[in-house]
């Protein structure tokens, strides 16, 4: 027994040493290919930050992000929190009906500028906005919502039962329809931009 397990061990060390080999083997032919994706990965990355911190704007404490949109409108991320990873603030409407949320049409003119690519908003500009990227995100799904079909409270009049329209934005969706106003769901806060006098 003690002598097959022996060679099993042998096996997969030398399974594994072939597999070193031919990585090492493979680095060493392409390493100038490698250095040049690292590279570009590495400027990307800082290319990004560079054009995201230019673009933030912190108003009332809350950072707002300039996407170059036409109407100059800003928006910001969806409030979110720290408990064991990053996780959306969850409100009923009538926590946040007061706040600055996105109408139907600031929605329609971020969507009609913007490029969505899973559950990213890629802006004009180049900013990746939507859901928060942070490392530990964790998916935070509002009350009462399916799963891939976060929804998220946008401004509008309650109707006679309560319900009030809102965006249905999640991966491969963006739409609209209507939520109770007593569940908690995420949302977007936006800043109209001043008028010029």
């Amino acid at each position: 027994m003690a002598h097959r397990n022996f060679t099993s061990n042998n096996f997969k060390i030398e399974k594994m040493d072939k597999t070193d080999n031919l990585a090492t083997e493979y680095a060493q032919n392409n390493s100038e290919q490698i250095l040049l994706l690292l590279a570009k990965a590495y400027q990307d990355g800082y290319n990004q930050g560079i054009c995201d911190s230019t673009h933030k704007i912190n108003i009332d404490d809350v950072e707002y992000l300039d996407l170059g949109l036409p109407s100059g409108t800003l928006w910001s991320f969806p409030p979110y929190y720290c408990n064991y990873g990053w996780k959306l603030k969850l409100l009923p409407y009538e926590q946040v009906k007061d706040l600055n949320l996105p109408t139907r049409e600031q929605w329609e003119e971020l969507c009609q500028h913007c490029r969505i690519v899973d559950k990213k908003i890629i802006a004009p500009n180049g900013i990746r906005f939507g859901y928060p990227s942070r490392s530990y995100t964790i998916y935070t799904l509002g009350e009462q919502c399916a799963k891939g079909h976060n929804r998220f409270w946008m401004k509008s009049e309650p109707d006679d039962d309560h319900n009030v329209s809102v965006i249905e934005f999640d991966k491969d969706v963006n739409t609209y329809k209507v939520h109770f106003t007593g569940y908690k769901l995420p949302f977007f806060l936006v800043k109209t931009a001043e008028p010029k006098l």
